[in-house]
């Protein structure tokens, strides 16, 4: 053992010690050096070549973590390189050709620099850590069209078996050039311009992965490839209209096929729509919600739902001129989030789901949520989060701190309604893991019952709260749910039936105050079907309030004397049955369609339908009568009435498309006032939601509020950068003149984004907002109006690594169907 015997070798240990915990290295210097041992420092040393055998010279060679002392080494002229002054431990090498040099640079022993081959320094020094740097090799050629007139803009993209990728774009003669290639197989992919006529393609003019051309790169190569000749594609043409039939400019239009191929564009002023260049194929047409007017999209020729679209045939480089497509004005659900201790939750994912799909937003700062882009149908709303604090899934329920799905509050929307109030106080979740173990009864049959047996343990007690069976794969359904006894024990019993290619089915535990929850999976490949089961043919009347009590005829097969019937899961009364016709008395239910089963020795109908009706409201709406002056109050008052007692609740009111105002009703009305309108034409709009027993109705009416003439508006010049990714992020500086501090606003497209920093009135900053793909107006929003003007931003998508995608994939931007 060296002792410290100087003042010099005491402050040399603590000069190290220093440095390797700020480095964060302090796993290389010895235990023992940290005690009474001086530390021992060694070398690494090899020599490295190009791939004809000559010395490399110039080469910087570093490791990392860095040495205690000194820095890179660089090779001589026979390539021989020393790496001084290192501590014991583990280190990974790389090797950096100088600049202009033609070699490519690598890790030691050409592994990957995310995962390097490490190179341990023990007791001695290190030699023969050698390389071999190759010469980079490069890709040219032209691309054409059918004629040979050359494409320029044309996007090339080069992929190597390593996962190393080039690019290069065709310049206005066609021709493309890449570089600094390492030797191997190359394959290379050709993206036409967006929006032009021409077909993209892999080369060797392949279509498919499969066929086609491999290139090999020698060391050093410069390789010409054949030119890439693109053929001219098909067209799909139409035009999107908003709900009352007027064009509506700017909604992204994509046709797309199951194998990738497509293309798309967005409508002009008149709401056409042409998009161009697409290959021989079956399309699925559909057009992007309209965010901003909160409108949604829709499949061609008018369906929420992927599977109910018209397939769109192109070939031979013709045009489908399609129908009009009338977008659906979106239903809007708002209410509060609050936590377990009772206040306003930030930060929760609050969901709406119907069997269609749904869509779902994060809690504001005060705990309160707007989900819009809903078409009409009956939904369950639930939040959950995980920051700042965890909690378990709760659904909107009568009955607060529902935690199934079963059990949730149904709420029903038209096109266009908005219902508040939702209001969804979570329960804790615990942080102690939970073992779930699911057993099913017998393997699944096809239109039978399949139970699944159900026990949760833990290591804190028994787990409380509920469980559910169901898929969550391309979208969560939930087949069954139950709550835990108090053994932790549950059964879980869904009709089996074909849900998809997955041969299983989830089994999850929620959690409870204790446990964070958990997951088992069951095996789900259900068996062919039994004897035919009951089937309906018709039910007369199909509808009845919601009160029940409705004599309901249902026609069919398979009926009999035990037959059971039920109205939306609730059971009615049988008073006659034969086996082709049965009585049954509607019981009471929420409103909405609901499915009606019937039941013969133990196995159930096919759903048919009944609607339940909401006893009829009429919303009347009366306002100032003649116009107000800026500032001064104006009262609207709406009355509710109904040939039934008199409605409880509130009456949300909105002026010209606004954030709701929501005023309970006493006596049967509700007035909303306001001294904050601006000067011009106003459109307050009231509505009452209903309730359990009365439907909703709605009103409005026009109002003029007159001021003095306004400011200058804003006006926009100039965006620096004026590209990026969709996936948004990019720092954008706008340059214009009429900005205002803290009060603008600006829109990328129908996507407004407040992240704006005003430095003066002719200049701001703005972090540019997710878009898809292509082209948009950037334009700038003060209290004086909207600018007149405006600058292009084009939103670029990330890389290709396949068989170019122009589309998004089925079902993207729109609502999904399980």
């Amino acid at each position: 053992m060296l002792l410290l015997t100087s003042r010099a070798a005491v402050r040399r240990l603590a000069r190290l010690t220093t440095i390797a915990t700020l480095l964060g290295v302090g796993a290389l210097v010895p235990s023992g050096a940290l005690a009474d041992d001086a530390p021992t420092a060694f070398s690494l040393s090899g020599t490295v070549t190009d791939d004809t055998g000559a010395p490399a010279q110039g080469v910087s060679v570093s490791v990392s973590p860095p040495p205690g002392f000194g820095g890179p080494a660089t090779t001589d002229a026979a390539g021989h390189y020393t790496v001084p002054n290192l501590n014991p431990g583990s280190y990974a090498v790389t090797f950096t050709p100088p600049s202009g040099s033609p070699l490519l640079g690598e890790t030691y022993d050409d592994t990957g620099s995310w995962n390097p081959t490490r190179v341990t320094v023990g007791a001695a020094d290190v030699t023969g850590i050698d390389a071999v740097l190759d010469r980079a090799a490069t890709i040219a050629g032209r691309v054409v069209d059918a004629d040979g007139n050359p494409v320029p803009g044309v996007s090339v993209q080069l992929s190597s078996a390593a996962f190393v990728y080039s690019f290069a774009t065709t310049g206005a003669d066609g021709t493309y050039s890449a570089g600094r290639l390492r030797p191997g197989d190359w394959r290379i992919s050709f993206t036409a311009p967006y929006g032009s006529a021409w077909v993209s393609e892999l080369y060797d003019d392949a279509r498919t992965a499969d066929t086609q051309t491999v290139v090999t790169l020698a060391p050093g190569a410069s390789t010409t490839l054949h030119d890439a000749v693109l053929a001219r594609g098909g067209t799909i043409s139409g035009r999107v209209l908003a709900p009352d039939g007027t064009p509506r400019a700017g909604i992204e239009v994509f046709a797309s096929t199951g194998t990738g191929d497509g293309g798309g564009a967005t409508t002009g002023a008149d709401g056409g729509y042409t998009i161009t260049g697409l290959p021989d194929g079956d399309y699925t047409v559909n057009a992007q919600s309209d965010w901003g007017a909160n409108l949604v999209g829709l499949f061609y020729p008018g369906t929420t739902r992927w599977d109910d679209a018209e397939v769109v045939h192109v070939a031979d480089a013709s045009t489908a001129q399609l129908d009009d497509l009338t977008l659906i004005a979106g239903a809007t659900v708002s209410g509060i989030v609050r936590g377990p201790d009772g206040a306003p939750l930030a930060g929760a994912f609050v969901e709406a789901r119907s069997e269609d799909g749904g869509n779902g937003v994060y809690s504001e700062a005060d705990g309160s949520f707007d989900i819009n882009l809903l078409p009409p149908g009956t939904y369950r709303v639930s939040a959950s989060a995980s920051h700042p604090v965890a909690t378990v899934r709760t659904y909107y329920a009568a009955t607060p701190g529902t935690t199934r799905a079963s059990q949730a509050t149904p709420v029903v929307l038209a096109a266009g309604a908005s219902v508040d109030g939702i209001g969804i106080t979570t329960g804790a979740k615990g942080s102690a893991a939970a073992t779930v173990v699911a057993t099913p009864a017998h393997p699944p049959v096809l239109g039978e019952p399949f139970t699944i047996d159900v026990t949760v343990t833990g290591g804190q007690g028994v787990p409380t709260g509920s469980v559910w069976v169901g898929s969550t794969v391309a979208q969560e359904a939930v087949y069954a749910d139950a709550d835990l006894d108090a053994s932790g024990h549950a059964t879980l019993t869904f009709e089996a039936f074909d849900h998809g290619t997955y041969p299983w089915v989830d089994v999850t535990y929620v959690g409870d105050s204790t446990y964070t929850g958990g997951v088992s999976m069951v095996d789900y490949v259900p068996g062919p079907a039994g004897p035919a089961a009951p089937a309906i043919t018709s039910v007369a009347p199909a509808s009845g309030t919601v009160l029940g009590g409705r004599q309901v005829t249902l026609t069919g097969s398979g009926f009999g004397a035990g037959s059971t019937v039920t109205f939306g899961g609730v059971a009615a009364d049988v008073t006659s049955a034969g086996p082709t016709s049965l009585v049954a008395t509607a019981p009471a239910h929420a409103a909405g369609p609901v499915d009606v089963v019937v039941t013969t020795q133990g196995r159930a109908s096919a759903p048919a339908t009944f609607t339940y009706e909401k006893v009829a409201t009429s919303l009347a709406l009366a306002g100032p009568t003649g116009p107000t002056s800026t500032g001064a109050a104006a009262a609207f008052t709406a009355t509710v009435t109904s040939a039934g007692p008199a409605p409880t609740g509130s009456v949300s009111f909105v002026v010209d498309g606004g954030a709701a105002v929501t005023v309970p009703l006493a006596g049967g009305s509700a007035t909303f006032r306001s001294s904050a309108l601006a000067a011009g034409s106003h459109t307050v709009a009231a509505s009452f939601a209903g309730d359990a027993t009365f439907g909703a109705s709605s009103a409005q009416v026009a109002h003029t509020v007159t001021a003095p003439p306004t400011g200058p508006l804003p006006v926009v010049r100039c965006a620096l950068p004026n590209l990026g990714l969709t996936g948004g992020g990019t720092l954008t500086i706008l340059t214009g003149k009429n900005f205002v501090k803290s009060k603008t606003t600006v829109s990328f497209g129908s996507t407004t984004t407040t992240k704006v920093a005003v430095l003066s009135s002719t200049l701001l900053t703005v972090v540019v907002p997710k878009h898809t793909a292509g082209a948009v107006p950037v334009t700038v929003t003060t209290p004086n109006g909207r600018s007149a003007t405006s600058v292009r931003f084009t939103y670029l998508a990330p890389p290709v690594l396949r068989s170019p995608v122009l589309g998004p994939v089925p079902g993207a931007g729109v609502l999904p169907h399980k």
